[in-house]
C-alpha cells in the first residue's frame, strides 16, 4: 500500500501553500467581522434616543453577551431609507478608541434588528433580538 505524500511534488505543495492561504485569508475575514475587531472592549455605553436612558455595561459578562448579539449580523449590500434609530451605542475598547453604532431593535424579539455605522449597515438575527432587548430593559 502506496502512502500518500502531496509533498511529492511540486504540483502538490503548490496545491497544500494555497489551501493554506485560503484558509489565513477566510479566518482573517471572519476576524473582521466582528464588532471588536479583536480588541478588548473596556466598556459600552447605549443610549435610548426616544428619553436619552443611559446604560453603561462594564461587566464582563454584560459586555461579552452584547458583542456576542451585535456580532451575529449579515452586511446590507445597498441603501433604504430608515427611521430615527432607537439606540445609539459607543464601544470603548482598553487601546482607548471608540466605534459608535446606531442600532434598531423594534418592538417585538421576532424582527430582525439593524445595526449601522458611518459606511455599513447589518441586520442582526432574529435570535440575537431578544438578548438585546433583555439587556436595555
Amino acid at each position: 500500500m502506496e502512502k500518500l505524500n502531496v509533498f511529492r511534488d511540486k504540483k502538490g505543495i503548490e496545491k497544500v501553500t494555497l489551501l493554506m492561504i485560503l484558509f489565513t485569508i477566510s479566518l482573517l475575514m471572519g476576524c473582521n467581522n466582528s464588532i471588536s475587531k479583536g480588541k478588548k472592549v473596556d466598556y459600552i455605553e447605549v443610549v435610548k434616543l426616544s428619553d436619552n436612558k443611559k446604560w453603561t455595561f462594564l461587566e464582563k459578562d454584560e459586555i461579552d453577551k452584547f458583542i456576542k448579539a451585535l456580532d451575529d449580523k449579515e452586511k446590507f449590500n445597498g441603501k433604504f431609507e430608515i427611521r430615527t434609530p432607537d439606540y445609539s451605542v459607543d464601544i470603548y475598547f482598553k487601546n482607548k478608541s471608540k466605534e459608535s453604532y446606531s442600532l434598531w431593535l423594534g418592538e417585538e424579539d421576532n424582527i430582525q434588528g439593524i445595526l449601522m455605522d458611518e459606511n455599513t449597515i447589518w441586520y442582526i438575527d432574529k435570535k440575537s433580538n431578544p438578548t438585546l432587548r433583555k439587556l436595555l430593559s
